[in-house]
């Protein structure tokens, strides 16, 4: 099995690490899941399920 720092080459690890890039940031996050929600009694009326909505629940009904 490889040695997991094989690919540095002659370089040492303190090199690697310090040639990192640290300011990088993810162009966008995406959202891996959902959160679903049904509609029963406490969740009938037009508000409860306009409320359900916007907190960005996806309604089953």
């Amino acid at each position: 099995m490889a040695d997991a720092l094989a690919h540095l080459d002659n370089r040492t690890k303190l090199e690697w690490q310090a040639s990192l890039d640290t300011e990088y940031q993810p162009k966008k996050v995406h959202r891996r899941t959902s959160i679903i929600c049904t509609i029963g009694p406490k969740t009938n009326s037009p508000e409860k399920i306009t409320m359900l909505r916007k907190g960005k629940y996806t309604i089953a009904y």
